[in-house]
């Protein structure tokens, strides 16, 4: 097989891949054809695959690739980066290259790979498209179908597919638009419905009022545009009208922005009463709630942009008879269907968790409530009108009903992205002036107000989305891959089958696949179970062999973590079984508390499988991160691992120096990288495994075996020690030194001036010399407090006389300039200092950052920095190189 170490064992273009990590529109070439949670970016899965398949010439590149280093490092380095840029990916030359340096890393045999935990399907898609002979698994039948419709039909069936599809589905359109067309009726002047704005309603808990209140986050219509809805009293009941820009003029003392309803609780906006919200939960128990048509919005092909009115007694005379036609149309179907036609599955009543069901306290308890009666009755007439395709096609001589159930099940996805837009749970966007999409966020939310969609308009646009993807997918030049309906801890492959694993387990509690894939499992059922029955055995998707740490198990939050952990061990011990001898195997994880890296290091600890690296990428993009005042994660830990021989056992003492050792190299490396805060944390995590992963076990000096929790909190201190003032070069700044100690020791707290005072004296300073108007530190009466950046105030000028040039002082002035748009002066700030300062300011800040709680405003404003550095690292280069360092 040539060299044993693989590409990714020895170099990684972190910092590239990452860049196109955070390019998410690439990922629509996929995610067209239905969502998924948490799916992997194309860009980082194809290079992550190709740097796992193909040896690594050696010597082993440093930590700086540079034109001295070995010609063919170099080349594969760069060539790595490339891959993983869409561009590359499109190129037939680029994609044959990467093909031709894998088949010779495995002397001309067509490598096998397996991702056991498939989900949406982007790792088997990038290994396939390298030409690998790929195998995903799933234990989700969602999961499944969306692989087959991505994975498999297009590549077997090619663009015929692709043409099939759209034709089969324009003709359900066709079908669907003359029964539905009635429903949504165009407006005397040519215009047609776009959406209907519902407000849920209750009765106003005041005896002396009593009036239907509608229930409105807020009464904008459009933001941008300035239009909103004007709630005033006729006849004793709230009416509305249109005010704003082209309307009636907004009321002076009218502020839209206020609502009746926020965080459950109800005001009047007639009598000004106001209800809690345990009371508005009760109410919608007892079924007291209504919902009443508030707004009708409309287009016109001739006139640019929406228009709207209220909703007049003939457009609830039309919404009355679609209530009407739905009993009818159910009771022609249901003996074909043999379920309701309208989705009857209970909704789980969990509301605590990943999985917890946020619309379980207001009295929805079925899947078909949460949508109303005309959303059900379109949505029950497309899957009519599908399964009456799916029998023209299969009319039709001759006929492969192989290939007539692929372009069914494409369309039955199509489907879904309509049943996506037309839940009564989808708000209307008051910025874009749009039904939102149901799962904006990775969870059902109650929605007090919602936007009906004209489902007719819902189904061409979504038809154009499915059909966009599969261009690209039937060109791929690529075998299907082999799709398999089958649990990660028991696979159905033989031992030794495969070459390479790369895969992307749960993580942790983050997301409730499961119960969010109900969602869909009940419509696909209804469209395409009966041409998929081993798919749609139960009622809802399998749950109690998902591996996710749902603290509603039997037993609570343990149990869950508990179960997650054995049922992980049990997984990776299955890719252990099924990895050949020289075989690799990718672990892609992102979690960020320490009990879900504890049950991951452990379950891995326990298979069998030795860490040999592991490299941070950043997989979200910045908008979604929200990262200017976000900790949340950027970054997912690429963990390399091998069947590698273990030794029996590892002495504590030695392990944790050999720690020590480890983490000091490759942090620096990794820093090198950009890779800070949080997420150097997390990548230190990764590293560590490569150190503790080497023993079967590892014992203390009572021989006591030392499990993940001791091996985070180790990793942790040595990152304070390597992250300290001394080692980040700041010995001299007396002032910074006492600032990370400080943080260190007594975190946020105020503490008594005598212990303030021996803190500042073993570091050789009096406090009453160093407390002051423009100083970090402040005397309260008998206590001390250190100010963050974010509780001081700054000279206006960056190049002020008045600046001081002590490093925290820098930091926090950085910070300041940074969180309040202050770009240009932020920049000048730092090209201003002395030399090396810019570099010794990212440590002192990584210092600063991990001795903080997650959801300080100080750590926020670090860890936001941070995700900027690289961007901000140029920008102070070129000012430096431009002389703009005054």
């Amino acid at each position: 097989m040539g060299n044993n170490k693989r590409l990714i064992e020895v170099a990684f273009p972190v910092e590239e891949v990452s860049e196109q990590g955070q390019r998410d529109k690439y990922k629509k070439q996929i995610t067209g054809t239905h969502i998924w949670w948490a799916r992997r970016p194309l860009g980082p899965s194809r290079a992550t695959a190709y740097a796992a398949l193909v040896d690594s010439p050696p010597p082993p590149p440093p930590p700086h690739l540079t034109d001295d280093n070995d010609t063919l490092i170099l080349e594969k380095h760069n060539f790595i980066a490339s891959l993983a840029t869409w561009e590359t990916a499109q190129s037939p030359i680029s994609i044959n290259e990467a093909r031709e340096h894998i088949l010779e890393s495995h002397d001309g045999k067509t490598p096998t790979v397996l991702d056991p935990f498939g989900g949406g399907g982007s790792l088997p898609l990038e290994a396939q498209r390298l030409g690998c002979e790929t195998h995903s698994c799933d234990i989700n039948p969602v999961a499944i179908l969306i692989q087959k419709c991505t994975l498999e039909y297009p590549q077997k069936y090619g663009l015929q597919l692709r043409d099939d599809v759209k034709k089969w589905g324009d003709w359900v359109i066709e079908q669907a638009t003359s029964e539905m067309a009635p429903f949504y009726p165009p407006e005397t002047d040519g215009s047609t419905p776009y959406a209907y704005i519902w407000a849920r309603t209750l009765p106003c808990q005041n005896l002396g009022c009593g009036v239907t209140v509608p229930l409105m986050k807020d009464f904008w219509l459009s933001k941008k545009r300035n239009i909103a809805l004007f709630p005033f009293e006729e006849d004793g009941h709230i009416a509305f009208r249109i005010v704003g820009t082209a309307y009636h003029p907004m009321p002076p003392d009218f502020n839209p922005t206020n609502g009746t309803v926020a965080r459950a609780i109800v005001t009047c906006p007639l009598c000004q009463s106001a209800f809690a919200a345990k009371d508005t939960r009760r109410l919608f128990q007892n079924g007291a709630a209504g919902e009443r048509m508030i707004a009708v919005v409309t287009v016109h092909p001739d006139v640019k942009g929406k228009r709207y009115r209220i909703a007049t007694d003939d457009d609830v005379a039309i919404f009355k008879h679609a209530q009407k036609r739905l009993a009818e149309t159910c009771e022609s179907v249901a003996g074909d269907w043999g379920l309701s036609p309208v989705p009857d599955e209970s909704m789980p009543k969990i509301r605590g968790g990943a999985a917890g069901n946020r619309v379980a306290n207001y009295h929805f308890n079925t899947y078909g409530e949460l949508f109303n009666a005309r959303q059900q009755l379109a949505l029950i007439t497309f899957t009519e009108k599908l399964r009456a395709a799916h029998t023209e096609m299969c009319a039709q001589t001759p006929v492969d009903k192989d290939y007539v159930r692929a372009i069914t099940t494409i369309a039955a996805l199509w489907l879904d992205r309509i049943v996506e837009n037309c839940s009564n749970l989808c708000p209307w966007h008051r910025g874009n002036e749009s039904v939102e999409r149901l799962f904006a966020l990775q969870r059902l939310s109650m929605a007090w107000d919602y936007g009906e969609a004209n489902p007719l308009r819902i189904a061409t646009n979504r038809l154009k989305t499915v059909l966009k993807p599969m261009e690209h997918l039937t060109g791929m030049d690529a075998k299907p891959v082999a799709i398999k309906n089958a649990s990660a801890t028991a696979l159905p492959y033989s031992d030794a089958s495969f070459d390479a694993v790369i895969t992307d387990p749960p993580y942790y509690d983050n997301i409730a696949y499961s119960y969010l894939s109900d969602f869909f499992y009940v419509w696909l059922k209804r469209s395409v179970g009966h041409l998929h029955p081993e798919l749609f055995k139960t009622e809802l998707t399998p749950k109690a062999g998902e591996i996710v740490a749902y603290s509603h198990r039997e037993g609570g939050a343990k149990a869950g973590k508990r179960f997650f952990e054995d049922e992980l061990s049990k997984a990776f011990a299955e890719v252990y079984r099924v990895l050949k001898p020289d075989g690799i195997a990718v672990i892609v994880y992102a979690h960020k508390s320490t009990a879900g890296w504890e049950t991951l290091i452990n379950a891995l600890l326990g298979s069998g499988l030795v860490i040999t690296a592991a490299w941070p990428v950043e997989t979200e993009t910045k908008s979604r991160l929200l990262a200017r005042d976000s900790a949340a994660l950027a970054s997912s830990i690429y963990m390399v691992a091998r069947k590698s021989e273990r030794e029996s056992f590892g002495f504590y003492s030695d392990v944790k120096e050999e720690l020590s050792s480890h983490l000091k190299e490759k942090l620096f490396t990794l820093w090198d990288y950009g890779i800070s805060g949080a997420e150097l944390f997390i990548a230190a995590i990764g590293s560590g495994l490569e150190v503790f992963g080497k023993y079967e076990e590892i014992l203390d000096n009572d021989d006591t075996i030392i499990r993940a929790d001791r091996m985070i909190a180790d990793i942790r201190e040595v990152l304070e020690r390597l992250d300290s003032a001394s080692d980040a070069g700041v010995e001299s700044t007396k002032l910074t030194r006492f600032y990370l100690r400080w943080r260190r020791e007594h975190g946020l707290a105020s503490v008594p001036f005598d212990i303030a005072q021996k803190l500042a004296l073993s570091l050789g300073l009096e406090l009453a010399d160093e407390w002051g108007e423009r100083s970090f530190i402040r005397h309260e009466k008998a206590f001390v407090r250190v100010l963050g950046p974010q509780e001081r105030s700054y000279p206006d000028a960056p190049d002020s006389d008045k600046l001081s040039d002590e490093l925290i002082d820098v930091l926090h002035h950085v910070l300041h300039l940074w969180r309040y748009n202050q770009r240009p002066a932020m920049i000048q700030r730092l090209a201003r200092g002395r030399v090396g300062l810019q570099e010794l300011i990212w440590h002192v800040a990584q210092a600063v950052s991990v001795t903080l709680p997650l959801d300080s405003e100080e750590r926020m404003w670090c860890e936001g920095w941070f995700a900027d550095r690289r961007s901000i690292e140029r920008e102070v280069m070129a000012a430096v190189a431009a002389g703009d360092n005054r």
